[in-house]
């Protein structure tokens, strides 16, 4: 039964995370060295980017931690220590997703705070 478990984990990663990675194609990367930070407008760019990309990496594990929870919770079978172990990777995932959602706030007010473009 536990091989099962970890096979049916692994399928349903997987139907998440390869769509994923097709966008991941969309923007070519720039080449090393071309990328100068000259003004603070290059400043509020390259931490948009970051934040921008730290709001993408933390939704897509918020929502592998929501799935394990959503596994934990059906396979559980009533075992109160599971179910306690699934409500806590819920809990984890809600966090994932606040912080992440912040994150991204945080690199849209900034630059308006500052009259950055």
């Amino acid at each position: 039964m536990k091989k099962i478990q970890k096979i049916s984990l692994i399928i349903l990663s997987l139907c998440v995370l390869l769509p994923s990675l097709s966008l991941a194609a969309a923007s070519p990367l720039p080449k090393p060295g071309s990328a100068k930070i000259e003004t603070a407008e290059d400043i509020g760019g390259l931490i948009n980017d970051v934040a921008t990309f730290l709001y993408g990496l933390l939704l897509a594990v918020a929502v592998i931690f929501g799935l394990i929870a959503a596994f934990g919770y059906l396979t559980s079978a009533g075992d109160s220590t599971k179910i306690g172990k699934a409500s806590k990777q819920l809990l984890f995932a809600a966090v994932a997703i606040v912080v992440a959602i912040a994150a991204w706030g945080l690199s849209k007010l900034i630059p308006n705070i500052l009259g950055l473009k």
